[in-house]
């Protein structure tokens, strides 16, 4: 298959957790990992404009700079390629693990939407509580702001904006 037709899809700091399709990639080898990459690095080993879906499952929040680490998935990603990140919400117990450098949000990636980097293609935020989609369904979305329903978990889906001005089209 010529290289322009393959789908290239990466599965970052899979660990153990390695989903088929997919590059699985982390800093250590593994069972299961395919390739190994430092991801604190400043470039990562794929080209520009080369992976279709990133998978990133938390990892962000391990990450020293993680400006830099979407900037990068950003570089390596074709234009309407997805940025796949999933994250503990910073309000929940989980967030401050001793392991864990930055808290993020459901509103934590709305800088580089404004920036024309990234449109939001989903975003869920997945609770604790048992029966989260019966009140949701029934009581309403108003009851699930009050303190007892913690957010347990991120997951966003970033879409990379397609760009005319910033090159990322070639006519």
């Amino acid at each position: 298959m010529p290289e322009e037709e393959r789908t290239l899809r990466l599965n970052l700091g899979c660990g153990t957790k390695q989903f088929e399709g997919f590059v699985n990639v982390d800093k250590v080898q593994l069972p299961g990992v395919d390739a190994i990459a430092d991801l604190e690095e400043k470039r990562w080993p794929w080209d520009d404009n080369s992976i279709e879906e990133i998978r990133a499952y938390h990892i962000i929040e391990h990450i020293r700079e993680p400006y830099d680490f979407v900037q990068e998935c950003r570089r390596i990603l074709k234009p309407g390629g997805i940025l796949d990140l999933r994250f503990p919400h910073r309000k929940h117990h989980t967030a401050y693990v001793i392991t864990h450098r930055n808290r993020f949000d459901e509103y934590s990636f709305v800088s580089v939407t404004a920036t024309h980097q990234f449109d939001i293609a989903e975003l869920n935020v997945l609770h604790d509580w048992p029966y989260y989609w019966h009140i949701q369904n029934h009581l309403g979305e108003w009851l699930l702001k009050m303190p007892f329903f913690r957010k347990r978990e991120v997951q966003i889906k970033l879409r990379k904006a397609v760009r005319k001005e910033q090159g990322d089209i070639q006519e």
